[in-house]
């Protein structure tokens, strides 16, 4: 290349660089970019560190100021291997719990508060329980007047089953054995109990056309989930109070758990059998328990997160 072809070139170049930025400089001034270099800042707000929450437990054992806030009704695992309206109950039960009254009411005859109970490890489980007594939707009034039979048919025709008495007692107190769904220390108002009212005789519910009027005249109950503290750490409402609950007794007999609403103040342990087959009354009622899913995806996550892997009990267990 000889010189004066050099010296044309680099003309050329240096009309293009100057001809190219000044196009692209008239270009900005007639369209300005919108990118946020050319708006003024904004203040910078120092931004709080969210605090750092302590892991949740499979089961949260409430105490006696437990709150709505408290109940585990949002509990993933749950959500996992139960149906919707339905909580799982997992864990080691305490068996034969040593409860001792710590202090007693004025008159010596009602225990306020119990010493927490001493366990021995019992049977490890894990089923799902109606989150509400049947029909175990919230804010509904409990069903009543049901037979054992019934309320067996009732569990049966939703694929679920009644709760056999070591199930429903589990579910109430949990595995550190509470003597009531809340706690150790009684609450008056917490759940719905030491109601009065007239006393009804059973000839009075023998005809069904008298059922309806009776139970309007006598009729103390609450709606599902309306009393928040009432709930157990399995996250069930009402297992104490408000209507006595069918379950499966260890014999398969049928059995009364949780007392009703004019109780003093039942336990999860309370309970009462009868041999009438027919037996129903204005406080009888009944949830239902079935056991949890075996089939999900990433089930076995799920159970690796605690200590064991329980299992709903064998229906010979009892």
């Amino acid at each position: 290349m000889t010189v004066g072809r050099f010296l044309t070139f680099a003309v050329i170049l240096v009309i293009s660089a100057v001809v190219s930025t000044t196009l692209v400089r008239r270009d900005r001034a007639r369209h300005p970019p919108t990118s946020a270099a050319f708006f003024p800042p904004s203040p910078r707000v120092p931004v709080r560190p969210a605090p750092r929450e302590a892991p949740a437990s499979p089961i949260s054992v409430p105490s006696s100021a437990a709150s709505v806030s408290d109940a585990p009704r949002d509990n993933p695992r749950s959500e996992a291997f139960c149906p919707s309206d339905m909580v799982l109950a997992e864990g080691v039960m305490c068996a034969d719990p040593e409860r001792q009254c710590a202090a007693r009411d004025g008159a010596g005859s009602l225990c306020q508060r119990y010493e927490p109970a001493r366990c021995r490890p019992g049977l490890s489980l894990r089923f799902c329980i109606d989150r509400y007594e049947f029909p175990n939707e919230e804010g509904a009034l409990p069903a009543v007047m049901v037979t054992f039979a019934a309320a067996r048919s009732a569990c049966e025709e939703e694929g679920r089953r009644l709760c056999r008495d070591l199930e429903w007692t589990f579910a109430c107190e949990g595995p550190s054995g509470l003597a009531l769904p809340y706690g150790d220390e009684l609450v008056a108002d917490a759940c719905n109990v030491g109601q009065s009212g007239p006393s009804v005789h059973a000839d009075e519910l023998w005809e069904p056309r008298n059922v309806s009027s009776v139970v309007a005249r006598v009729d103390a109950r609450t709606r599902s989930g309306s009393l928040a503290r009432c709930v157990s750490p399995s996250g069930a409402f009402d297992m104490t109070g408000n209507v006595e609950e069918w379950v499966v007794g260890s014999d398969s007999s049928a059995t009364l758990r949780g007392g009703q609403y004019t109780a003093s103040e039942p336990t999860c342990r309370s309970e009462r059998t009868t041999s009438q087959a027919a037996y129903r009354m204005f406080h009888t009622g009944f949830r239902c328990c079935r056991d949890p899913f075996t089939n999900l995806p990433g089930r076995s996550a799920l159970v690796s997160e605690g200590a064991a892997a329980p299992v709903a009990p064998s229906p010979g267990f009892d």
